[in-house]
């Protein structure tokens, strides 16, 4: 039942989030106000759910006392903005090489592709890595390299080549 929920919810979320992408104004829409207060409300459903499900020795996804965790906390807070980032500049990088460079869509998939196969790299490699190191200085460094990524394609000239600013 957790899984349905925060799976719900998060839907919803980035329907809503989707559809203000095309225009600010999608917010009056009756159906995107419905959406995001259903989805916003899901969220602390899914808590309380949890609490139940814990209380009664079943299985949960997250029990809420991990929450109350710093570390465990910021740890997800860190990932989270990470990911975000990944998927900006995932974004970001594609209009820059169709809109500003010109470059095809195909070629444009295709200078995306390197990202795709480190981050494969590391996320099937990630187990190997997690049990001698702490997960800290792991998401720390991912951290590191999101920023100084962010930062590299902040500095790039749109004139520059692929593989001056976007590769790495």
């Amino acid at each position: 039942m957790g899984v349905v929920i925060i799976s719900a919810a998060l839907t919803l979320l980035a329907y809503v989030l989707g559809e203000l992408s095309g225009s600010a104004s999608a917010i009056r829409v009756p159906k995107n106000i419905i959406l995001l207060t259903i989805s916003l409300i899901m969220f602390p459903t899914f808590a309380f759910w949890m609490h139940v499900a814990a209380k009664q020795q079943r299985v949960v996804l997250i029990p809420n006392y991990l929450w109350k965790q710093l570390s465990f906390a910021s740890i997800c807070a860190m990932v989270t903005l990470s990911y975000g980032v990944l998927q900006t500049m995932e974004l970001f990088c594609t209009l820059l090489f169709q809109n500003l460079q010109r470059v095809s869509p195909l070629q444009s998939s295709l200078q995306l592709l390197p990202g795709l196969v480190v981050g494969s790299i590391i996320g099937l490699s990630t187990g190997a890595f997690v049990h001698p190191l702490s997960p800290k200085y792991l998401v720390f460094v991912s951290s590191l390299l999101s920023s100084g990524a962010s930062l590299i394609m902040a500095l790039a000239k749109p004139e520059w080549p692929y593989w001056w600013a976007s590769f790495p």
